[in-house]
């Protein structure tokens, strides 16, 4: 049996586009951690389960690091090319673009800066306001009417 659990930001989303195969299971925002903590036991039935504050919490938190003063400034660097770059992929979108189409517009604009694109989101029109971190659909219908909604995440020598 496959589960998939999820936030309550994640649900419909999951359940409707990336996992129509899957069992979804949505865990109350309100009582994170406990909630997902809860489905998770349940899913378990005793069985053991490894979690990050478990016992492998002190190996996990040794692996970070703390920023040095270079990489808070190199931080400070790439949140201004990371805005610079969403408001050029903004202006170059055009109505009756498809949402792979402004994808591409925020990666292009993200690797002439040398930015990584780890996670590139868009959604037009209506469901925008279905979804706040919408994957681009190929097999969406519409292209973009009036408005869209652009999420990422970039990432430049690691940060």
């Amino acid at each position: 049996r496959a589960v998939v659990v999820t936030t309550a930001i994640e649900y419909p989303r999951m359940s409707g586009e990336e996992c129509v195969d899957f069992e979804v299971m949505e865990a109350d925002w309100r009582h994170l951690p406990r909630s997902m903590d809860d489905i998770v036991s349940g899913l378990a039935r005793g069985r053991k389960v490894e979690v990050d504050t478990g016992r492998l919490a002190d190996r996990l938190e040794a692996l970070q690091v703390q920023l040095t003063e270079a990489d808070v400034e190199e931080m400070r660097l790439l949140g201004a090319d990371l805005g610079a770059a969403i408001a050029e992929a903004a202006h170059a979108v055009q109505v009756g673009d498809t949402e792979y189409a402004a994808v591409g517009h925020i990666a292009n604009a993200y690797l002439k800066r040398r930015i990584d694109p780890i996670a590139l989101m868009v959604a037009f029109d209506g469901r925008a306001s279905e979804h706040r971190h919408p994957l681009p659909r190929v097999d969406h219908e519409g292209r973009l009417k009036r408005w869209m909604l652009m999420g990422t995440v970039g990432r430049r020598k690691g940060l």
